[in-house]
């Protein structure tokens, strides 16, 4: 499975960091790096929709596969671009991460966007998995799909909350906390990853395939809770909120929610 694997994705180790290295000769002219995390959905969307023409899986689960993860793309990349970037809400870390970088911003961006080529063809092993199951539809197919409208609702419940709370001048400076913001610091980040998740149970939970599926959610993980989410997303709002923001770290959860919050503070202010 493995050779299988290596055989039919090899392709996209060669046009992924071939992309992003024109989208990084593109943006870097503007400085609109942040751009890339649209194109970094969309990519996947499309790495999908190729595991679904290369693999020999069940058919209508590949198309099954490819419509969720092209659907799931297309929006948030949508979000990314025209809910933040159209609206002029600038992502402090891209800002933070070329001041930082001073003369050498276009090199270290470069190096970014290499990253993100890697993350994606490293994600689509989970497509990968998924395209290759044979058998037909089960139980498991249905629970997939559930989790995977779950996790959107959320992700999109949380985007929308975030996006009017930050559109509105009157709350320059605070701190979000309503909603599902107030059950968990990360809500979206939470729910992309439940969204990971949901392609483990079209698998069937049959092996390997259900090991090789495994590889969006763990890194998912990962990248969220240690490398480029939660980490670089708090060090910037702490920059930009300060004692505001330390105080929520206080009362909330970083990513799995607390669904008992309310009641445990109104416990102890009693």
């Amino acid at each position: 499975m493995l050779i299988q694997f290596a055989n039919t994705l090899w392709p996209l180790t060669l046009a992924l960091p071939l992309f992003f290295a024109a989208l990084w000769r593109i943006l870097s002219k503007n400085k609109t790096y942040e751009i890339v995390d649209a194109f970094w959905c969309w990519a996947l969307g499309i790495c999908a929709i190729y595991c679904a023409i290369r693999f020999e899986g069940y058919l209508p689960r590949r198309i099954l596969v490819a419509g969720l993860a092209l659907f799931w793309a297309l929006r948030l990349g949508g979000h990314l671009l025209w809910g933040r970037v159209k609206k002029g809400l600038r992502d402090g870390r891209y800002e933070h991460w070329l001041k930082e970088s001073g003369e050498n911003s276009d090199l270290f961006m470069f190096g970014f966007f290499q990253i993100q080529a890697i993350s994606v063809l490293a994600l689509t092993v989970t497509f990968a998995a998924v395209c290759q199951t044979t058998h037909t539809w089960s139980f498991f197919d249905l629970l997939g799909i559930i989790l995977f409208v779950t996790a959107l609702a959320g992700e999109w419940k949380a985007d929308k909350t975030l996006n009017k709370f930050r559109l509105n001048p009157n709350n320059k400076g605070q701190v979000c906390d309503q909603g599902l913001w107030a059950y968990s610091r990360h809500p979206n980040y939470f729910f992309e990853w439940i969204h990971w998740c949901s392609y483990l149970l079209l698998t069937g939970l049959h092996m390997p395939q259900v090991l090789f599926a495994l590889s969006g959610p763990i890194i998912m993980l990962w990248l969220i809770t240690k490398v480029s989410g939660i980490p670089l997303t708090e060090a910037q709002t702490l920059r930009s909120r300060g004692d505001a923001y330390k105080k929520y770290q206080q009362t909330t959860p970083s990513f799995f929610p607390n669904l008992f919050r309310k009641e445990l503070s109104h416990d102890r202010s009693s």
